[in-house]
């Protein structure tokens, strides 16, 4: 890597050492300290070992490809309108253009205003000015090095670029002239108002109580997007119904169109004045008040719970059902009950059945298994919504259990009839011990699991409301078996064939080892086993569903139709289990193959999306045979509900168009984004669970200028449970996040306490987050409060106040 340092410096690039496996400096005033000098480019090596290397020139353009970014577009665009300079590839696949400024050309700040203004705020562009830097050639982050892709000199930037840099001001226009401002008070004033209001109701004047409450934040002065935003979070959910997005959207764009009196007539410059078009002139032309810091990222783009189950994309008997059951408990997702449906229903089904996956080849084939967990945190309506889905498979299982004990009991009689006759007198043979059907499991050894499949041949359902329990008993019960038991529930996904020998006793052969997993488990929790569930391809099986918990209180009578369609649809998948290992494989029609096509399609391009977690990328990897799956599923709850059959009321072999778009849309559409949210909450990186985005909005909520390690430990209750060397780590690589975010930079330590400065622009980019956080963590605080009161009052109770 020095050797890279050094080139980059006899380039003219001033370098600067930061710390291995990172792209923040964390040398206090390293703008001033950033040096061609070899001799000290020496000595920072020997000082940091293994380090890498930033660099600065005073223009850097930064395309960022990350979060579908267009910066790949972005980059093919400056290359064709600028002059060839030295570039870089970074290690999540975006580019660095290098310029330098003109000789005695002002400096050029690290705002991208104007980029954004011109280009879209995905545009990916960012600035590294006279105080920006970049990581260099050479240096590692995440197992990924930055490369060298033009090596040619660096370019003097041109007018019409510089005219590009800088931070574009918006112009505020006065009163009654447009004022949107979505000043933090106004916001504030918005949230009061928008959770005191009265909701929409269908049937009562809805849409026109929409429209006003629309017209209301317009004359608050908040623009458009920031109206709808606090009307989806502060107030659609008490509607009834709620608004969908999409028509929630196109109301407030009606109100901001059509409304009479002047935007933000009721702003706080409706009550302060306009401001002077000369002073704001002044403003316009002066320098960011935050100076040369960067546009900070927005960290909780990636944390935005992902989307509702849309219409249309299930079997009308299974949609139906999940809707009813979703809007009783309270307006959860309908598409966590579809999720554990799909999975105990292929627990049902014969898990015999196979269907080709491609048109040609005959040896790519799948069953109908889906594994399915629902991750929400305590609260969230995991368990009942669990419970709903099993009650079918749970009435069949006992009536197995019905017969099972009747059986044994004939053959504990028959025993007993035995043992009371004359020795030596003939009888007849011993009884057989009778064969135990199952058909759902929830607690036993592997090797328990295999003679059960071994004895029914059609696969069984493993449902457990806490995964948990279930992952951590792998093993428990065979000494130095680490590992063997993992290995067994692997196969139960694909149905492979599986043999159990032990001494002393006949072996276990099972044909198919068919297993269909459900449970739940807690965020939290998924976290902390997350590296070992996704190293051996677990987690990956799984189709996972964020549970984000109920929305509104409903207290309506179910829908007794839909619950007896969705039992129907189970009872008739066990009665094909009579005909399973006789039918032939499914397939699917020539027109129906173009959406594996674009299932395929989808898969690549998402891999390669450079922030994608490798956790997803294993899920991704098994994406075209599980919509094979899904789609052979679907084909069979339409032929149980009755929608089409051959001649002799089977399934017909032919999987049509219909579902197998369905089963690509419920993929691509709605479990994508839900797999996304887990797996990037689940890694620490990112999500609102994460370090760096807990400080960011302790930053927020408090104000900060300027934070210490002391402080944040002193505040977090997580970091304080981890070891002391395990929380500077902690703490530093969060704070080593966020700068690069452009949320802070490394300051002087003060008393032994590292120390950062924070960027001035966070607190005027984010007054919304900071409002819900103070809201979220003063909720918070008042709940520890009462249960410190309900907890003296039990001790005094107990102790006779003494």
């Amino acid at each position: 890597m020095l050797d890279h340092a050094l080139a980059a410096a006899r380039r003219g690039i001033r370098v600067i050492p930061i710390p291995a496996n990172s792209k923040a400096p964390d040398l206090p005033k390293w703008q001033e300290k950033a040096t061609t000098d070899e001799a000290q480019i020496r000595r920072w090596a020997e000082e940091h070992p293994g380090c890498n290397w930033g660099g600065l020139t005073g223009c850097i353009l930064d395309f960022d490809v990350k979060h579908r970014k267009r910066g790949a577009e972005m980059f093919e665009l400056f290359q064709m309108l600028f002059p060839g300079t030295y570039t870089q590839r970074s290690a999540s696949g975006g580019y660095h253009m290098f310029f330098r400024p003109p000789e005695g050309a002002p400096p050029i700040s690290n705002a991208t205003g104007k980029l954004l203004a011109k280009f879209g705020k995905d545009c990916g562009i960012d600035v590294r000015g006279a105080a920006g830097q970049v990581v260099l050639a050479g240096s590692v982050v995440d197992g990924r090095a930055y490369e060298v892709v033009d090596d040619l000199p660096i370019a003097e930037a041109p007018e019409d670029l510089l005219a590009l840099c800088g931070k574009e001001r918006r112009k505020e226009t006065g009163v009654g002239d447009g004022a949107l401002a979505d000043h933090p008070a106004d916001i504030a004033r918005a949230i009061e108002m928008l959770e005191s209001a009265e909701p929409a109701i269908e049937g009562q004047g809805g849409d026109n109580w929409t429209f006003v409450m629309g017209c209301r934040l317009r004359d608050l002065g908040l623009t458009e997007a920031t109206a709808l935003a606090l009307m989806l979070e502060h107030w659609n959910a008490r509607c009834s119904p709620p608004w969908d997005t999409d028509d929630l959207a196109q109301k407030v764009c009606n109100a901001y169109a059509h409304a009479k009196r002047a935007a933000g007539n009721a702003a706080l410059a409706a009550d302060f004045g306009a401001p002077d078009p000369e002073a704001q002139e002044r403003v316009e032309a002066s320098e960011p008040p935050w100076g040369d810091w960067p546009e900070p990222e927005d960290l909780w783009a990636d944390s935005l719970p992902p989307p509702r189950l849309p219409a249309g994309l299930l079997p009308s008997v299974i949609e139906r059902w999940a809707r009813d059951e979703a809007l009783r408990m309270d307006d959860t997702d309908p598409g966590c009950f579809a999720g554990a449906a799909l999975s105990t229903l292929s627990g049902i089904a014969p898990a015999s059945l196979e269907v080709q996956v491609r048109q040609t080849n005959t040896g790519f084939k799948v069953r109908p298994i889906l594994w399915c967990v629902l991750v929400g945190a305590p609260g969230a309506r995991k368990t009942p919504t669990l419970k709903e889905a099993w009650k079918p498979i749970q009435g069949i299982q006992g009536r197995l259990d019905a017969a099972n004990r009747q059986a044994r009991e004939q053959h504990h009689a028959a025993l007993s009839a035995m043992a009371k006759q004359k020795t030596g007198a003939p009888g007849a043979p011993r009884p057989e011990k009778p064969r135990q059907s199952f058909v759902l499991i929830e607690d036993a050894t592997t090797e328990a699991v295999a003679r059960a499949l071994a004895e029914n041949g059609q696969g069984v359902a493993c449902c457990v409301d806490e995964l948990r329990g279930w992952l951590c008993g792998f093993d428990a019960y065979r000494a130095n078996g680490k590992g063997k038991d993992a290995g067994f529930w692997l196969k139960g996904k694909d149905g492979s064939s599986h043999r159990v020998l032990r001494v002393g006793s006949d072996p276990i052969e099972v044909a198919s080892a068919a297993v269909s997993v459900c449970g739940g488990i807690q965020p939290e929790v998924l976290r902390g086993m997350y590296r070992d569930l996704g190293a051996d391809g677990m987690l990956q099986r799984f189709l996972v569903f964020h549970v984000a918990g109920p929305v509104s209180e409903h207290d309506l009578a179910p829908d007794l139709d839909a619950i007896a369609g969705y039992r129907a649809v189970a009872e008739k998948l066990w009665e094909l289990r009579g005909a399973g290992e006789f039918m032939p494989s499914f397939r699917f029609a020539p027109e129906a193959d173009q959406f594996r096509r674009e299932v395929v399609a989808f898969q690549q391009r998402e891999i390669r999306a450079p922030d994608a977690p490798a956790g997803l990328c294993g899920w991704l990897d098994k994406l075209e045979g599980e919509w094979a799956r899904i789609a052979l599923m679907f084909h069979l709850i339409d032929w149980a509900d009755g929608v089409e059959s051959d001649a002799l009321d089977l399934p017909l072999r032919e999987i049509g168009p219909l579902n197998a778009e369905r089963a690509f849309r419920f993929l691509t559409e709605y479990v994508f984004p839900h797999e996304l949210f887990v797996h990037r909450c689940a890694d620490g990186r990112r999500g609102p669970d994460s370090d760096a985005v807990w400080i960011a909005g302790y930053i927020l909520s408090h104000g900060s200028q300027e934070i210490r390690q002391r402080e944040i430990l002193r505040a977090n209750a997580s970091l304080k449970k981890s070891q002391l060397e395990a929380r500077a780590k902690r703490v530093a690589a969060a704070m080593g996040e966020l700068c690069e975010a452009g949320w802070a930079r490394r300051g002087e330590a003060r008393n032994d306490s590292a120390l950062w400065t924070i960027n001035p622009a966070v607190h005027q980019r984010f007054p919304d987050i900071a409002i819900r956080e103070r809201a979220r963590r003063a909720h918070a605080s008042e709940k520890i409060r009462e249960a410190g009161a309900a907890r003296r009052a039990v001790r005094d109770l107990t102790t006779g106040g003494a």
